[in-house]
């Protein structure tokens, strides 16, 4: 394998947890600045927020996903210039600013950014993947 093979093999393969690394960290910085105030409990407050947001799309998959042993996807080329993160940092400053409670604003902005990131994604790959 060439050394821009293999670059090229490896961009591929983070793609897509850079992306959603970009959109979550985007979205709690900007939740950090926009309630100018953060506590232990928010912090675990925008990690359940993620981790509901996920489930949301997790589990009505689960099955089709856990009967195969491996995962594996066609990642149309257009998805790696991550601008998915971008669009989860929009909607997840919006989600802050309409929030004034902190606690229920970091539950919330995680599982947006979380939301919009999984919809944005799939949607590029119905549309692009046909």
């Amino acid at each position: 394998m060439t050394f821009p093979h293999a670059i090229a093999t490896i961009v591929e393969s983070i793609a897509l947890p850079h992306g959603y690394t970009l959109a979550i960290w985007s979205a709690g910085a900007l939740a950090v600045f926009g309630y100018r105030v953060l506590h232990v409990r928010d912090v675990f407050l925008f990690v359940i927020g993620a981790v509901t947001g996920f489930l949301i799309f997790a589990l009505p998959t689960w099955r089709s996903v856990a009967s195969s042993s491996t995962i594996s996807i066609s990642l149309p080329s257009i998805a790696l210039l991550n601008i998915f993160p971008l669009a989860a940092a929009v909607a997840s400053s919006l989600v802050t600013r309409r929030i004034g409670k902190r606690e229920v604003g970091y539950f919330v902005t995680g599982m947006t950014a979380t939301v919009v990131y999984i919809l944005s994604l799939s949607l590029l790959i119905a549309l692009v993947g046909r």
